[in-house]
């Protein structure tokens, strides 16, 4: 698909008081470098802004960054949207093992769907055998167990139309009840006997209908096998691992200064 946007959330706290984290040094470059790289080698993007405090080589744009993860989202993807691009890949700044070929794979599985929202999940057994040393969360379903992904394929118009609810539900993601409320108990009820006792309790599809009748969308979730999509670094655990698993690169590619 072509004139999609690439929109880099890079304003997330960094490991020290002096970088944020998509500045982060890993294997030679920047977190952030990594990502850019990746996503420019893919073919799958047009162009690519970020959003945050940061620099790298390939990037078009560099947004301010907002005071929250909501006015970072909605300023990357409006800037998209006055490019004139209808759909952007929406990433974190932290994920430097992603490789040309996931960003490619799952845009071009992303926009078959012709979804407003498009979430990579990856299943477990792919994270194990690739980065057995990484630690995920989990989520038990009928299909199998999976982890998620850190980019979204988004339609461009739909975000902005739905900023309040968007806002609301990502407030929302680590508070039980307030999430109950907008998903509905028995949804939230089968969700955890799926994680207990019946992993069958809950599939994709009624998770895929729950999520797009509370976004006012259609959203789909999209399985993957690159886990290098969900391998984020949000912990100095994760930067020691991910800087021996990339050093002196991933691919046998020369690392640059």
């Amino acid at each position: 698909m072509s004139n999609v946007e690439a929109v880099i959330l890079a304003g997330g706290p960094g490991f020290s008081a002096d970088c944020c984290r998509a500045m982060t040094p890993v294997a030679g470059k920047t977190m952030l470098q990594w990502e850019v790289d990746a996503i420019r080698q893919s073919g799958a993007i047009s162009r690519i802004c970020a959003v945050g405090d940061c620099a790298a080589d390939g990037i078009d744009e560099i947004l301010p960054p907002t005071d929250s993860f909501l006015g970072n989202l909605l300023a990357g993807v409006s800037r998209a949207r006055e490019n004139g691009s209808q759909f952007a890949l929406v990433a974190t700044s932290d994920i430097p093992l992603v490789t040309p070929e996931g960003i490619a794979d799952f845009v071009a599985r992303a926009s078959a769907t012709g979804a407003d929202f498009c979430y990579p999940v990856i299943p477990k057994s792919e994270c194990v055998r690739k980065y057995p040393e990484m630690r995920r969360t989990y989520l038990k379903l009928k299909e199998g167990v999976f982890t998620g992904g850190n980019m979204v394929f988004v339609s461009v118009g739909f975000i902005t139309a739905n900023s309040e609810i968007i806002g609301r539900a990502y407030d929302a993601r680590k508070r039980v009840f307030q999430l109950a409320g907008m998903i509905g108990w028995l949804t939230l009820l089968r969700v955890l006997i799926a994680q207990t006792v019946l992993p069958s309790a809950v599939n994709l599809e009624t998770l895929e209908k729950t999520v797009s009748r509370l976004l006012n969308g259609s959203v789909r979730a999209v399985i993957t096998s690159y886990a290098e999509i969900g391998e984020d670094v949000d912990k100095l655990e994760d930067l020691a691992i991910v800087e021996k698993l990339m050093a002196p690169d991933r691919s046998g590619r020369e690392v640059s200064p």
